[in-house]
């Protein structure tokens, strides 16, 4: 119990410090979510190895440079990361870190099942609306900063997720969402239902 409370809090003060990063980089949120989503994939994996450094707060930070540096080289390489970026951690220490993270979620790094990707995608369907995009994006975005804190968001799909965030957006700077709400296909809001697995309920994100 207690090795799962040192995890839970070095993750999430690893998250907050990947907000910072990505922020001070002036790299895309797709990048922020991207980081975090390998992230999360590299401790899923670790946690069913059992791996004893899980507890330290600095084998975190590691890990999280690294997602950082993979993410944003995946994202837009005019605003990669690097290991001159993380002075506190040798050069040498990250790149082969990045090589044993790389291997340990298999190079499995899905760039497009990206909340924030999929908030722009759903944006974009509705060309009414385009004066309303950027602030809903922003407020979307900042929310979805804060819910990356939380450990429930591992729980959720990243559409899911997306939808929520929007949907909050939307209800936060009063805008009528019913004209938007029309442009999605159904599957993005699926209806309720004792059978609806948890990671697709839109409600439950809520």
């Amino acid at each position: 119990m207690y090795f799962h409370y040192l995890l839970l809090n070095c993750v999430f003060q690893a998250v907050q410090w990947v907000n910072t990063i990505i922020d001070q980089a002036h790299a895309p949120a797709e990048a922020r979510d991207t980081t975090i989503q390998v992230l999360d994939g590299f401790i899923q994996k670790c946690v069913l190895d059992q791996n004893p450094f899980l507890s330290n707060a600095k084998y975190i930070s590691l890990a999280a440079a690294v997602s950082a540096i993979v993410a944003t080289k995946v994202h837009d390489s005019s605003r990669s990361l690097s290991t001159a970026s993380f002075p506190f951690f040798k050069a040498i220490d990250l790149v082969s870190f990045e090589r044993y993270l790389l291997e340990k979620i298999q190079y499995d790094i899905s760039i497009n099942n990206n909340p924030t990707l999929f908030m722009l995608n759903m944006l974009e369907a509705w060309e009414e609306g385009q004066q309303f995009h950027e602030a809903l994006l922003r407020e979307a975005s900042a929310l979805l900063s804060l819910f990356w804190l939380s450990i429930e968001s591992i729980t959720y799909a990243p559409f899911t997720i997306a939808t929520s965030a929007l949907l909050l957006s939307f209800s936060k700077l009063g805008v009528d969402p019913s004209s938007w709400l029309k442009t999605l296909p159904e599957s993005c809001i699926p209806r309720s239902s004792p059978l609806l697995p948890l990671c697709f309920d839109v409600d439950r994100c809520l």
